[in-house]
């Protein structure tokens, strides 16, 4: 559907005032309405003329009325044949044709270019199943040739190998002659010896030999158990921290592990020195009459250790005859 512009001369053109007046219209603006409906149905045909009967149906007063009312507003003109020259159309269904014209050479173009491009796609499709099975042909053809190399002079040129089942009879005869040639003393049992492997004979095992691994023949590496110190300290702090609490405390395995980094550092000694002065004392960092907990014991742990007896500087010194 083609876009109908108005231009600004047209808001200020007097033959749109005498058109609405001509037509009884409340104002020219609505007279310009009317006119934009006449100017689309020339860009829809592509025409600069338009019937009579055409321009009075979107006027909507009779044949010769529209004619006249055309003629009077100079917004159109008569033509030859009876038809109605449109103004204002002249230059604008030129552009709108060959734009029209442009977008059909574009589509035919497009269209082209799209057909072409599958056909290369067929085409590149249809080269690469015929090299694809060219090459299938090639290892078909050496496969068969390496087969035939390996097999034995008596079976090539044959479909399927002879057959080497003996027939009925040929197997009687032979049970009978092998009884006949029988010896009267019993045989001795085979005995079943078993050759060793090549890797065997030079000294070597071979992975294959021995029995596949599974999971539940996997050597599992057994924990360490605690030391005695762990083991003696774990003892201590369960026995002081119950006379002193009326509780045991609770172990786990973080617990257990951050014991054995404090006897890592320190002797279980010190450390149940500095136990012995956690609960003796009153501290800074316990509050609201709190539980000294291993955490707060391990928190503090530098804080309970003995402190050497500071020196007096004041004090008179002995001289000891050196300057």
């Amino acid at each position: 559907m083609p876009r109908v512009n108005v231009e600004a001369i047209a808001f200020v053109d007097p033959r749109f005032d005498r058109l609405a007046r001509l037509l009884e219209l409340p104002d020219a603006d609505c007279a310009r309405g009317k006119m934009v409906r006449v100017w689309w149905l020339c860009y829809e045909n592509g025409v600069h003329s338009l019937d009579a009967a055409d321009v009075a149906d979107v006027l909507g007063v009779s044949d010769d009325e529209a004619r006249r009312i055309l003629l009077e507003s100079r917004l159109g003109s008569a033509n030859d044949d009876g038809s109605l020259r449109i103004k204002g159309t002249a230059g604008r269904i030129e552009w709108l044709i060959q734009k029209r014209e442009a977008g059909k050479k574009g589509g035919e173009a497009s269209k082209n270019k799209r057909a072409k491009g599958r056909a290369s796609a067929k085409t590149k499709r249809g080269e690469a199943d015929a090299k694809h099975n060219e090459a299938d042909a090639k290892h078909n053809e050496t496969n068969a040739e390496a087969e035939s190399k390996h097999q034995p002079s008596s079976c090539r040129g044959t479909s399927k190998p002879p057959t080497l089942t003996p027939t009925l009879s040929s197997y009687e005869e032979s049970i009978d002659a092998d009884h006949e040639a029988a010896p009267t003393e019993p045989m001795a049992p085979p005995v079943q010896a078993s050759l060793p492997s090549l890797g065997a004979a030079r000294g070597q095992t071979r992975k294959n030999d021995s029995p596949p691994k599974t999971n539940g023949s996997r050597r599992r590496s057994t924990p360490k158990a605690p030391s005695t110190d762990h083991k003696c300290f774990v003892a201590f702090w369960d026995k002081l921290y119950c006379e002193r609490t009326g509780s045991k405390p609770t172990w786990g395995a973080k617990a257990g592990k951050q014991v054995k980094q404090l006897l890592a550092a320190h002797s279980c000694a010190e450390l149940e020195r500095r136990a012995h002065r956690l609960f003796d004392g009153e501290h800074w960092f316990l509050k609201n009459g709190a539980a000294p907990t291993l955490g707060v014991f391990i928190q503090h742990i530098d804080a309970l250790v003995e402190m050497k007896p500071r020196q007096d500087h004041n004090a008179p010194r002995k001289w000891d005859g050196r300057l």
